[in-house]
């Protein structure tokens, strides 16, 4: 598990995403947010850093119909694996690939772009993968809000904590 992430949970409990140890720590002490679930990790003689929290107040909306596109997004889509060899990446050498190149008219679209190794983007270059001779993993696909934040929570490594908890 990651010491660093946080899991944050909305008032009616569903799960809102994930935050920094040092943030977490901040809204319990202004009363914002309550604990769920604390690590063993102290920060403070009486304080120990959180694993869940719940914000006392609910937040109406955090995306109001889907969740926006962006390149990070689509590594956590994707669990930081590579779609055409299946490596498994770090957030430092994970790319996104457009599968039909901005070159021939390919969008920043989540239909169309995957997360990719750096060998395999170089390998794809310029072409499409039928043309590069290479096969996705999967199709690229738009995810809906609650499958993007348990895939998110999956890549930061806090899966375990919500299945402690039975709440996964």
């Amino acid at each position: 598990m990651t010491a660093n992430r946080v899991i944050v949970l909305n008032a009616d409990m569903s799960i809102l995403g994930t935050t920094n140890w040092k943030r977490a720590i901040r809204l319990i002490v202004k009363g914002t947010a309550e604990v769920i679930s604390e690590s063993e990790r102290v920060v403070h003689p009486s304080m120990k850093v959180p694993n869940i929290i719940r914000l006392i107040k609910a937040i109406r909306h955090l995306w109001r119909k889907e969740v926006p596109w962006t390149k990070p997004r689509v590594h956590v889509r994707d669990l930081y694996q590579c779609q055409y060899c299946g490596r498994h990446l770090s957030k430092h050498n994970a790319t996104v690939d457009h599968v039909i190149p901005k070159s021939h008219g390919g969008k920043d679209r989540w239909e169309n772009t995957v997360c990719s190794c750096f060998s395999c983007n170089n390998t794809k270059d310029n072409r499409t993968p039928s043309q590069a001779n290479m096969t996705l993993l999967r199709q690229p696909h738009k995810p809906t809000i609650m499958e993007f934040m348990l895939r998110k929570i999956k890549a930061e490594g806090l899966e375990q904590v919500l299945k402690d908890l039975d709440v996964y």
